[in-house]
């Protein structure tokens, strides 16, 4: 049944109704009742259309999203393919270089040696050396030994020469004869033995006084650890660690060694700056080769220094990728080893058995180890792609970062 618009419709539709008999008033509630359950129907299929088409929607999402984690999971796995052949291919070259190296510096040795057995040789032979000047005496000498005169032949051949009147007793001639070739004897000895001595004397060339660290430092402290035990060089890293600083200052610590070579001039001896696998033998220090194969020669072993002293390590690389997955995979045995100069073994194997947690400080990304007590025992962190800094805990950290910045040149 229609709606009345106005009163006149209203007034019209109640007559209407009054005039219509019960059949006919059933039929119009029978036709609104079947027109609002169609409508209630239209409404449920248009719902249930939508529905579907909205749970297709979110299903095809679902499969894009499947296919584009599969695609990332084939790149990163081909990535990882190509990553780990380019490591082999590395470690491959590298031990070519290495095998080069040691069979030249086995070539050394063999030809140092030869060189001092000729040298023992000669030393060895009493009558060797140089003849630059030829005497009657050595000449004499000589055919006596030969067998060609004796001592009776000079004698007579000498009466011969000489007036009747001068004669010599025999034996006091062969004396001069012996003690002149032993004469010649010695001075042919002792020119040898300069000889010899003037091609192994040393030459030494020194080293540099100056010495650039990698960020910028307050005082520069020399360590040489030439004929000096293990021992004796880490009591030395630790007496400088303990030395009070009446300010705030940052140290670096740099290493020298001698280094001796035979050459043509003689018995070359350098001082040169030793690298990180020069310290590491020198104080038997154990650490992880595949990490310290990748490192630059330029290192830096430090102290930040003020009422306490703290050390820090920074190493320089060009294989960014390969420390840091070396790195993340032996973080607790290398941290806690670099800095077993400094700690006592209980804490050593704290830091070792304590996992590494990843922690934001001033937009760098920072890996700790943090006991139960939250409180840091030993932390690195990357401050760009080549330099690494392994510290004992954020101040050092904070720093040493400072110190870094402060040393880097500002671009206008």
């Amino acid at each position: 049944m229609p709606l009345p618009t106005n009163d006149n419709d209203t007034e019209r539709l109640r007559a209407r109704l009054a005039l219509s008999s019960e059949r006919e008033i059933a039929d119009w509630q029978k036709k609104e009742e079947y027109l609002e359950r169609r409508k209630k129907e239209a409404a449920q299929i248009l719902s249930s259309d939508e529905q579907k088409k909205k749970q297709a929607e979110e299903e095809q999402e679902k499969i894009n999203r499947l296919n584009a984690q599969k695609k990332l999971a084939e790149l990163e796995a081909k990535r990882r393919l190509e990553e780990k052949t380019k490591r082999k291919d590395i470690a491959t070259v590298q031990k070519e270089q290495d095998e080069a190296a040691e069979k030249l510096r086995q070539e050394k040795i063999k030809e140092i040696l030869e060189s001092k057995k000729t040298i023992q040789t000669i030393r060895g032979k009493e009558a060797a050396g140089l003849s630059p000047i030829q005497t009657l005496t050595r000449d004499v000498g000589q055919a006596i030994e030969g067998g060609r005169l004796t001592a009776a032949k000079i004698a007579s051949i000498n009466r011969e020469k000489q007036p009747a009147k001068v004669k010599e007793p025999l034996n006091v001639r062969k004396a001069i004869i012996l003690v002149l070739g032993l004469l010649l004897i010695l001075s042919s000895s002792a020119f040898l033995v300069y000889a010899l001595w003037q091609k192994a004397k040393e030459n030494y060339v020194p080293i540099p006084e100056t010495h650039n660290s990698i960020i910028f430092a307050d005082e520069h402290i020399k360590i040489d650890l030439s004929d000096q035990t293990a021992g004796e060089v880490i009591n030395k890293l630790k007496s400088e660690l303990a030395t009070p600083s009446n300010r705030e200052k940052i140290k670096d610590l740099y290493f020298i060694y001698t280094s001796k070579r035979q050459t043509e001039e003689g018995l070359l001896i350098e001082k040169k700056l030793a690298d990180f696998s020069v310290l590491a033998s020198s104080t038997n220090l154990n650490i992880n080769r595949d990490f310290a194969r990748f490192l630059d020669p330029d290192f830096m072993l430090g102290f930040y220094s003020n009422t306490q002293s703290a050390p820090f390590f920074i190493f320089k690389t060009e294989n960014f990728g390969n420390v840091a997955e070396i790195l993340i995979h032996n973080e607790g045995e290398i941290i806690s080893n670099l800095l077993s100069f400094f700690n006592d073994n209980p804490l050593t194997e704290q830091i070792k058995n304590t996992p590494f947690v990843d922690k934001m400080v001033r937009n760098y990304n920072l890996r700790l180890a943090i006991d139960n007590n939250n409180q840091t025992l030993a932390l690195y962190a990357w401050l760009d792609k080549k330099i690494l800094l392994i510290a004992p805990n954020e101040l050092i950290f904070e720093k040493v970062l400072n110190s870094y910045l402060t040393s880097k040149p500002t671009i206008k």
